[in-house]
């Protein structure tokens, strides 16, 4: 029996940004050490106008990083969460049964989304099942179900 606020009832999603936070603050202490041992300023600081840790000069460069961060984990984010939303599929075909209602919303949906992206794509732009996975897994539960659908 889970408690209330344990562990298990955070998402996966949430239980990966933890681990994520921390390596980037434990990044940065060297960063920070560096910056205290040394008085001037680092690398460009002079030419940028930076000088130190603490002025506001460097905020558009920390910007441009945590934005090239979250340009290059987009798709670890977007799998994870398209694994939990091919699990609730899942979950909705068990409690309901109906797996070719499930493939015509899928068809249905198929109508302002691509029904069958190519692998790199659904990776990088897809957050959701495609439609073709979402189909063939309707297909699959009805094959492994059978009985009144």
């Amino acid at each position: 029996m889970r408690r209330p606020g344990s562990f298990q009832q955070v998402p996966v999603s949430g239980r990966l940004l933890l681990p994520v936070l921390l390596l980037v603050a434990a990044a940065s202490i060297p960063a920070r050490e560096a910056a205290a041992a040394e008085p001037g300023p680092a690398l460009f600081g002079a030419r940028w106008h930076v000088t130190g840790i603490g002025d506001l000069a460097g905020m558009p460069l920390v910007l441009l990083l945590f934005l090239a961060y979250l340009f290059a984990i987009t798709p670890v984010f977007n799998s994870v969460t398209r694994t939990l939303e091919a699990e609730a599929d899942l979950f909705g075909l068990n409690a309901s049964g109906q797996a070719d209602g499930a493939a015509e919303v899928a068809l249905k949906l198929g109508e302002y989304r691509k029904l069958a992206p190519g692998p790199l794509e659904e990776i990088i732009f897809y957050d959701h099942p495609s439609g073709r996975s979402r189909i063939e897994m309707a297909m699959r539960y009805k094959a492994e179900n059978p009985g009144p659908n």
